[in-house]
């Protein structure tokens, strides 16, 4: 069942914010560490087991955009 904290936001919007939460536990520990499971869970159960060829795509329309940190965040 999917989790209803996250009723009304896209995919799209949900691999940004895990990209985004990424990033801020890369810098800030385990705080940000548990969204990002959260997230994960959600975009899972949307998208079957193997999310990253979605979060691949997603991160491709990055490509372009200045990035002073490159980041390539695991799946926990």
């Amino acid at each position: 069942m999917f989790a209803r904290k996250f009723q009304g936001v896209t995919d799209e919007e949900l691999a940004d914010i895990w990209f985004a939460l990424g990033c801020a536990a890369a810098r800030y520990g385990d705080p940000f560490r548990r969204h990002m499971a959260d997230v994960i869970r959600e975009l899972r159960l949307r998208r079957g087991r193997d999310v990253m060829p979605y979060l691949n795509h997603r991160k491709r329309s990055y490509q372009g955009l200045s990035d002073p940190e490159p980041f390539n965040p695991t799946i926990g």
